[in-house]
């Protein structure tokens, strides 16, 4: 038996050599799915799913046919862990031990950040800046779903024609 670095007890070491064995997270045992049977067809879908990438990406940044590609690539990234190993935990998409602390801190956090920017950031801003004013439609969309989603429509549009990366195909003045 070969000594595990620096322990010299002989029980100590078969135990260090069984937790190393049961805790390796990337060794080949009946709990860590492949994505295929067939290594050949592992690589070729590999293959297919990177090519589609550089597609993906160069039809965004090079041909403007792809509107954003990082959502895109987030969601087949997505879609190929879940069909390679069938769950989600796979990629770390679990219930965690803590979700109810980690809700708790969420709602904290926005309670506190309302709070905040109502009763001590508006107040402090307003001795150097004009009190913020809702714009001139906003009773009118209270109630109106017309109004409510033509609203939202023009907001897309302002956000769209806005950016300064949008595609020609979609802007006729090319952003400028």
């Amino acid at each position: 038996m070969h000594p595990v670095a620096g322990v010299t007890a002989p029980r100590l070491q078969l135990r260090i050599k069984h937790n190393m064995k049961s805790e390796s997270y990337l060794s080949f045992s009946p709990t860590v799915p492949l994505p295929s049977g067939n290594p050949l067809a592992s690589r070729a879908l590999s293959a297919f799913e990177f090519c589609f990438g550089a597609f993906i990406v160069i039809g965004h940044n090079v041909f403007h046919i792809v509107p954003n590609e990082v959502i895109v690539l987030c969601v087949l990234g997505l879609i190929s862990i879940r069909l390679r190993d069938g769950r989600g935990s796979a990629m770390g998409l679990k219930q965690p031990a803590s979700w109810r602390r980690i809700l708790l801190i969420a709602l904290i956090a926005a309670i506190l950040r309302i709070l905040l920017a109502q009763f001590l950031i508006e107040p402090l801003t307003s001795l150097f800046w004009p009190s913020p004013t809702a714009p001139a439609l906003a009773n009118e969309i209270t109630g109106n779903h017309q109004h409510r989603i033509g609203c939202f429509i023009a907001g897309l549009g302002v956000c769209r024609f806005r950016r300064r990366d949008c595609t020609p195909w979609l802007s006729p003045d090319g952003c400028s």
